[in-house]
């Protein structure tokens, strides 16, 4: 599980100044932003650098101390086998979960029923989770299911709730102007 440590108060202060503004029932606005929150979530976590990826390329000369380490691992997770293609293999499948976390996002997305760019896998759609808010429960739930979520992921959910908050602030003050305009007296 997942330790939040934000202050919610301004979030909470949003949901109710938004309530104000557009009169929709509350599951609807916790489970709009909960979706919106995911959202900003993916777009906020950060992916691996090539980089740091690249580093452990075994195309580069074996002597290196980085391509050494990729060889080292493999060769203990493939019962001491040291042959270069399992290297390669193994370098090909870090460099193909550079936006795993990011993908654990995609799945709530794609739970909640919206869509995005990014295609999560059965298992990703599996681990991550959706809880709908409704009359009875007054909370949605969102959980990445991706492995390292709570290190990566965690400082990107925080940004997205703060971000969330503040357009729906914004939206619910610019929706309570238009109304006040076209509500006085001229």
């Amino acid at each position: 599980m997942l330790n939040f440590d934000t202050d919610l108060t301004e979030f909470e202060s949003a949901l109710r100044l938004y309530q104000d503004a557009t009169n929709k029932a509350v599951p609807d606005i916790l489970n709009r932003a909960a979706v919106n929150i995911a959202f900003k979530a993916m777009a906020k976590t950060k992916m691996t650098p090539v980089s740091k990826i690249r580093k452990h390329d075994p195309t580069k000369r074996p002597e290196k101390r980085n391509t050494r380490l990729l060889y080292a691992v493999t060769a203990k997770a493939r019962a001491g086998s040291t042959d270069g293609g399992r290297a390669a293999k193994e370098f090909a499948k870090r460099n193909s979960s550079r936006g795993y976390i990011k993908a654990g996002w995609a799945a709530v997305i794609r739970l909640a029923g919206k869509s995005s760019r990014v295609e999560p896998s059965p298992a990703m759609l599996q681990d991550s989770e959706f809880n709908a808010a409704t009359v009875f429960k007054r909370a949605a739930e969102i959980a990445n299911g991706a492995k390292g979520a709570e290190k990566v992921g965690l400082p990107a959910l925080q940004a997205a709730v703060k971000i969330v908050s503040k357009d729906m602030e914004t939206y619910a003050l610019k929706k309570m102007g238009k109304i006040a305009r076209d509500h006085s007296a001229k």
